[in-house]
């Protein structure tokens, strides 16, 4: 937005939205008087910004989350619109099993289409728990590989392959 800085003196402001905080902002070009300082604002027709109705995830399954996205986006008019998806208060579960990209194609008729994700009260906190302090590339790998749901032999297989390179990146 433009704002008076001095007295004839003006900040323009963009002519094009940049972030979602703008979405209520005219975008425009300003023409001050140099003789009596006044300024007229003069419209730009812009890409719209589209803040679709957030959609709360909370005891939702993944392929829950997918379907209220796909309800929710059915009916928008977002094609050549800047949109955004909010998806909050998603399980650990659910965020683990969630095709974001699924949903993503769901919005591909955007200019551009930001999909938020965020997880459930519990789920952050054990982020944010776990990520506070980060240990060796190596010791980091080690303990990603054995938080995976996946067969301990494909476990070891990962950790012959990875460690060796980890190490010496770390030398």
């Amino acid at each position: 937005e433009y704002k008076r800085v001095r007295m004839r003196a003006f900040y323009s402001g963009s002519t094009e939205r940049l972030g979602f905080g703008e979405i209520g902002q005219r975008k425009g070009i300003l023409e001050v008087d140099l003789e009596d300082g006044n300024p007229t604002f003069h419209e730009l027709n812009i890409r719209e910004m589209v803040d679709l109705p957030a959609i709360d995830a909370t005891g939702l399954a993944s392929s829950e989350i997918l379907g209220e996205a796909r309800h929710g986006l059915s009916g928008a008019r977002i094609e050549n619109r800047i949109a955004r998806l909010v998806i909050s208060n998603v399980s650990a579960e659910a965020y683990r099993s969630l095709d974001a990209s699924a949903i993503r194609r769901l919005g591909s008729s955007a200019l551009h289409f930001d999909l938020r994700i965020e997880p459930a009260e519990a789920a952050k906190a054990t982020v944010s728990a776990s990520s506070t302090q980060i240990g060796l590339l190596a010791d980091e790998f080690r303990k990603y590989v054995a938080s995976l749901e996946i067969t301990d032999a494909k476990k070891s297989r990962l950790m012959e392959m990875g460690i060796p390179y980890l190490e010496k990146v770390q030398e």
